[in-house]
Order: C-alpha cells, then structure tokens, then sequence
C-alpha cells in the first residue's frame, strides 16, 4: 500500500472543507478528501458520488458577508430561481400565516459545492469518491485509510481536520465522548410544478416535528423539505406534512426526487467542539450551525477562515493550535448560544402564536387596490371597448 504524508488531512470537501484547503494549499502539504464526485466537469455518476448534502440552498445574509469577505461573487451558473425577498411563517395548529422580509440568493447547493471545491489550489492532493475508513494516532500524526474506486489507500498527515458534517467521523472516532446532543434527519422532495411561489416558507406544527419544515421554490420545482426526528417514522411525517398543506390548497407536483441527510441542531453552546491535539473541527462538525434556522454556510466559511489564520499566522501545522478557537470561534460559539435562546423563542407555541397574531415585523402585502397579510387570485376585468 502505497503511503502519502502531508501536514494538513482534511476530511470534507464541502464549503467548510473547500475554503480551508483553498486558503491552506499555498503553504502546506495539504491533502483533501470526500466522497463525492466534485469535479466540475466530471460527468461520471456512482453511488458515492451521487450523494448530496440535503440543503435548500438559499444563502442568507450573514453567508452572502462571508463570501464578500473572500472578495467572492458567485457566478451565473451556481444561480438558481426565483431570487427570493420573503418569509412565509405558516403555523398549521393555529391557521396563522405572515410574511416577513428577508432577502436570500436561491442556488443550486451541488453546483455551489463543486463551485467552491473548483478554486481549491492545484497543488493540494484532492481525493474525490473517497470514503474514509478510519483514523487513527500514530507518530508523527495521524494515520488516514479511505477507499477509492475499490483500492484502500492510506495517508499520514501531522495533523487532521473534520469538516464532514453533522455525522462527522473524525469526531466519531477521535472524540467519542463529545456526541452532538440532537440530530435530526433533514428531509426534501422534489416536485415539478407549473408556476414558482415568490417565497420560502417555514412551516410550525409540533405534530409534524420540533423544529420546522419549509418549502422553497427552485426553478421548475418546488422543494418541500422537514427537519426530523430520527425515530419518529420521518417518510409518515413527510406524507402527513403534504397532506396538510395540501388541505390548506397548497398543489403539489410529480415528486421527481428524495434526499435526506443528517443535520446537528446545537441545544446549548457546550454543542459546539473546536477538538484539540492537532484534531480539529469546523462547520457543522464542530457544532457551527444555527439551531433557530439550521442555516450552516456561513458558519462554515468563517469558522474555515478563522482556522487558516491561525494556521498561517503560526507557519506550522504541528503543536502550534492548542487553543486555536480562541477568541474568534469563541465568539462564533457564543453567537450558537445566542442563537439557543433564540430558538427556544420561536419553537415556542404560545410565544409564537402571540407574535405572530400582533403581525410585528411582518409585511403587508399590498396587490392590486388591496392591501392584505397574504396573497389572492384576482379575476381579469372585462375590456369594453371605446366607441
């Protein structure tokens, strides 16, 4: 088996993964790996490679600041429409439903990934359709053994970052004993619609899920997705979520597609885990997601730049990061921690169904001559024609 050493393994190829080895590969030996195919103008389809991180993909705000941090615009081909600048609030056990104005740029996530990955330096080793077997302490370092096409490889690598999402191994395997404490099976269908809705909706209903579900449109499509407990029959809750909204004369398409994947909901800033002894973690790994939204793009991207000043300011990959999360992903774990407090607000029924009846904040939809909460379907006025 042939042996491969580098400074710097990271595991991910997401935006997590793909900033840090982007703004690492100059300096480092770095080598990274993931299991999907993404290689922009592959074409090839596996199983591993099919695969997809289950998101709605809507960059918000804080995640459009990031990217502008990078000096980053996105491209044409990454765009998806409608561009959307409003909130439906729909919460089904009371029938209450309000806009609010936020601005996102809807996106196709694959293509935003494979974006991303494609600006990574041609110096750093990249390991696509990999799937990581184990990872284990030697000397110096860390031993890294994945399988591509068949083959189990193996490199060595001082040290070992985890940008693998809400399951990450290398927080598995490395640091058993720091389990994120809620996860939740992220669900989206696909369905082809005639005419796109101008907006992204949450939806609330405690009999559905704790958290929330949402639909967005996505060119010809529209996507209805949940956030949803693991053992709580996720595929009937789906069904049970469509057939509410449809009773509430919402229509859905031939369903052309289902995703699903794991997503971390942090309950308190003790959630999040930067990992230490030249292990470390960033993104969802590490527990940089929102628990109000379960918006993770720009805590990626920040918690990956954040890392790779350390790491550049330091000039070595080894023995130099204990502590490394201090003091700006510190600040980023205290944002979670806000964002906690936050949560525990919104899922709240009664606090929610209070905002939600005074309308604060919300828009007032304005059509035609009518001013209204939400949007009606207004007969053509018959043309008489002049004399």
């Amino acid at each position: 088996m042939k042996q491969y050493f580098f400074d710097i393994a990271i595991i991910g190829g997401g935006p997590a993964g793909a900033t840090l080895a982007r703004l690492l590969g100059d300096c480092f030996r770095v080598a990274i790996i993931d299991k999907r195919n993404l290689e922009e103008h592959s074409g090839r389809t596996t199983t591993i490679a099919a695969s997809e991180k289950c998101c709605g993909g809507l960059v918000a705000p804080d995640a459009q600041a990031a990217l502008a941090q990078m000096g980053l615009g996105l491209p044409r081909h990454v765009l998806a429409g409608p561009q959307l600048f409003m909130v439906k609030s729909i919460d089904l056990q009371t029938g209450l439903e309000r806009f609010y104005h936020r601005h996102y740029i809807n996106i196709n996530r694959p293509d935003f990934d494979r974006w991303l990955f494609s600006m990574i330096n041609d110096c750093v080793h990249c390991f696509t359709e990999s799937l990581v077997i184990s990872i284990k302490s030697c000397d110096p370092g860390f031993s890294i053994l994945f399988r591509h096409a068949g083959i189990t490889r193996e490199i060595n690598a001082e040290t070992v970052i985890g940008a693998d999402g809400a399951r990450s191994i290398v927080r598995r395997l490395l640091y058993p004993g720091k389990k994120p404490s809620r996860i939740y099976y992220a669900m989206q269908e696909w369905f082809k619609v005639q005419e796109s809705q101008p907006y992204f909706s949450a939806i609330f209903d405690p009999e559905i899920t704790d958290y929330y579900a949402w639909t967005i449109p996505k060119d010809d499509c529209l996507i209805l997705g949940a956030a949803l407990e693991i053992r709580n029959k996720p595929l009937d809750k789906m069904k049970l979520l469509r057939k509410k909204l449809e009773a509430r004369g919402m229509v859905f398409g031939k369903m052309i597609r289902r995703k699903a994947s794991f997503l971390q909901r942090p309950a308190s800033g003790h959630d999040v885990f930067f990992g230490r002894d030249n292990a470390f973690l960033i993104g969802e790994a590490a527990g940089f997601v929102s628990p109000s939204s379960g918006e993770g793009l720009s805590y990626a991207m920040r918690s990956a730049m954040h890392l790779a000043d350390r790491m550049l300011n330091r000039r070595s990959s080894r023995d130099c990061f204990y502590g490394w999360g201090f003091p700006k992903q510190s600040r980023m774990k205290r944002i979670i921690a806000g964002k906690c407090f936050k949560s525990a607000v919104i899922f709240n029924p009664f606090i929610r169904n209070i905002i939600m009846r005074t309308g604060a904040g919300s828009l007032k939809m304005k059509l035609g001559n009518k001013t209204r909460k939400g949007f009606c379907n207004k007969e053509k006025q018959a043309i008489v024609p002049l004399a």
